[in-house]
């Protein structure tokens, strides 16, 4: 019984100190070193649907103090710039003058784009109604184009993008001058009274004019080196942060641990003073410095891989916020989510430490819990930020990350200690090491080829390159006199003349004749020496 509470007691002190080492590395590394990390909302790059939320969400703004000029230098709409758009429209123009010609010069009649209906222009000898008059209709308007901050961020000139034929459709005048510069979905919901037919085509032709008009400014902007620049700037700058971050990390958690250790021995010290303390506490730092030193290497792939996670999450936080706009907790759900993703790849493909296959899986797991435990401390953190408690200045900020911290050890321990000491996971993974990946079978056979490809270069090495050159070139000589033989007896003057050259001695010659070789049962097989 004795024995038993022991082990007990020694199962309970060893989780305990999971629990401690995991919740201690999550406060350093997920929460106390974030301020290295300074979590945007929207994420570090400028996108057009991010751009469009300014002034609508009071949390965004531009990330790109160029991008905020460009605006500014955007005048505002005025009469002027709708005359000017107008006025230097090339499609605008050319597309309203050939139909007025035809319809003066033969009576041809134009389709309202809108309500299906017969429309023309003045006649030479009478009026049209303007229900009954053509004018042609900008579908986005130009006032929506130029006050538009995507097209701006874009770089795209509002007149073209307003004179595209795409934009255009004819209406007759007095729906044209009804609908002003408002939205055909704002129009339609405003005007009940309009027959179905009506709002299905004015919906329908909205919408394919703003899938043209959005197209233009994706390529434009996606493709432009203004993006791609501020893109690599602030990947590259996430990913010295993360990287920063995670080494820090790293060097933290050894110099508490090592604190701890001197501390442990520190109390059974007797009689000890202050600077007793203190000292061990020096020591402690001092200790987990040389522990980091010692293990450069692990600092330095803490680093790479803080480096590689923190560039890919600002990539895809980007790529999000071209669809959608990310919340400072999305964005660090992102990175941690990269965090785990690239310690779990480096594990199941690289394979660094030589696992068998089912302990790879079981290491990998143990890494996607980790972060998985991680993002739940974010959420919860996030949940208690809108709390009354959250709301407090600086205490509200302390206990959101101590019990995103908290919930995270927590789970994460909890989570490691199950997949270490569940029966049935044992067991899988048992099972699972007695597979032989492809993977593992391409490795090993890369790892012969290798070894023999190594020895076959020793022995390259190791080759006299003059001799080999000469030793060729009396073969090729050879070859040549046995290619120009012209019969039986001139071939075995050349073979002997070849043999006495290279002064080899065929085993047959110990022999009367070669007749009597080939009688001799017993005779060595025919080679030379």
């Amino acid at each position: 019984m004795a024995a038993c509470a022991a082990q007990i007691s020694g199962t309970k002190d060893s989780l305990f100190a999971q629990y401690e080492k995991v919740i201690i590395n999550s406060i350093i590394t997920s929460f106390g070193l974030d301020m290295f990390i300074k979590d945007r909302h929207g994420g570090d790059v400028d996108t057009i649907h991010n751009v469009r939320q300014i002034g609508k969400d009071p949390n965004m703004g531009y990330k790109s103090a160029k991008n905020a000029k460009n605006w500014s230098a955007n005048p505002e709409y005025s009469q002027d710039i709708h005359n000017e758009i107008h006025r230097n429209g090339q499609n605008f123009r050319s597309m309203k003058h050939e139909a007025r010609e035809a319809f003066q010069a033969t009576g041809k009649t134009i389709r309202d784009e809108y309500t299906g209906g017969d429309i023309g222009f003045y006649g030479h000898t009478k009026a049209i109604s303007p229900d009954k008059k053509a004018e042609l209709d900008h579908i986005i308007s130009s006032k929506e184009i130029h006050n538009d901050r995507g097209r701006v961020l874009a770089g795209l000139d509002a007149t073209e993008l307003a004179d595209d034929k795409s934009n255009l459709a004819f209406t007759n005048k007095s729906l044209n001058a009804s609908l002003g510069d408002k939205k055909k979905s704002d129009y339609v919901n405003e005007h009940p009274e309009l027959s179905e037919k009506t709002k299905s085509e004015m919906l329908k032709k909205d919408k394919d004019a703003r899938a043209e008009y959005e197209k233009k400014l994706n390529e434009a902007y996606y493709s432009s080196a203004s993006f791609k620049k501020d893109l690599m700037v602030a990947a590259g700058t996430a990913g010295i942060k993360m990287g920063t971050r995670q080494m820090l990390g790293f060097v933290f958690s050894e110099m508490w641990f090592a604190v701890k250790e001197e501390l442990d021995r520190f109390n059974s010290i007797m009689n000890a003073d202050m600077g007793d303390v203190f000292r061990a506490i020096g020591n402690g730092v001092k200790k987990g410095l040389e522990n980091c030193k010692k293990n450069y290497k692990a600092l330095l792939d803490s680093f790479k891989d803080g480096a590689i996670a923190g560039f890919l999450s600002s990539v895809t936080t980007t790529l999000c916020n071209i669809f959608f706009t990310t919340a400072k907790n999305v964005v660090r759900i992102i990175r941690q989510t990269w965090v785990s993703i690239v310690e779990a790849v480096k594990i199941l493909f690289i394979n660094p430490d030589h696992l068998l296959f089912g302990d790879r899986m079981l290491a990998a797991s143990k890494v996607i819990a980790t972060g998985a435990s991680v993002v739940v401390g974010s959420l919860v953190s996030e949940a208690i930020s809108k709390t009354a408690i959250g709301a407090f200045p600086v205490v509200g900020e302390i206990v959101q990350a101590f019990c995103g911290a908290f919930v995270s050890g927590i789970m994460s321990c909890t989570l490691l200690y199950v997949l270490d000491n569940s029966t049935l996971v044992k067991k899988i993974v048992a099972v699972l090491n007695t597979f032989k990946t492809s993977l593992t079978a391409y490795s090993e056979r890369l790892d012969d080829m290798l070894a023999i490809l190594e020895e076959y270069a020793a022995k390259v090495m190791d080759l006299d390159v003059e001799k080999f050159k000469q030793e060729t070139e009396v073969f090729n000589g050879f070859a040549n006199q046995i290619s120009d033989a012209a019969d039986d007896a001139a071939l075995n003057k050349v073979l002997k003349d070849m043999f006495k050259k290279m002064g080899w001695k065929p085993v047959y010659d110990q022999y009367e004749s070669f007749d009597a070789y080939m009688k001799d049962k017993n005779a060595p097989p025919l080679e030379f020496c």
